[in-house]
């Protein structure tokens, strides 16, 4: 199933990684630096999904998924984070599960577990 797909984070490197991943799987893509310029993508057209850093400058991943929830959207989120600051990873995926992020990944991880977050997510719509 092919879907429209908001890619977001402020590595570069990991963004591309993921927008080529979710590419090559079918999806249309969509690349945003930080949660500003996601949220401008945002406010022009929904993706199916949206795949979110955790730690960005700007407007950070949780500040995503608060904004979706409260527009009530029905756009699947994939948390991503590999920690930062004072907490772990998991902390911060946790606390973005409790707020609305339908799945995790920790980084880093594997082409196969992002391929397989994805499958799961998109069949659920």
């Amino acid at each position: 199933m092919m879907a429209r797909i908001l890619v977001i984070d402020d590595d570069p490197a990991v963004r591309r990684t993921l927008a080529r991943g979710c590419a090559r799987a079918g999806h249309d893509v969509v690349e945003a630096a930080d949660g500003k310029a996601a949220k401008s993508e945002l406010d022009t057209e929904l993706p199916d999904l949206v795949i979110t850093d955790i730690y960005m400058p700007n407007m950070d991943g949780i500040e995503i998924i608060n904004l979706l929830r409260k527009r009530k959207t029905g756009t699947k989120v994939l948390a991503i984070s590999g920690g930062g600051l004072a907490r772990s990873g998991n902390e911060v995926l946790t606390d973005a599960v409790l707020l609305g992020a339908h799945r995790i990944l920790h980084k880093p991880f594997t082409l196969d577990e992002l391929n397989s977050a994805l499958d799961a997510l998109l069949s659920d719509a």
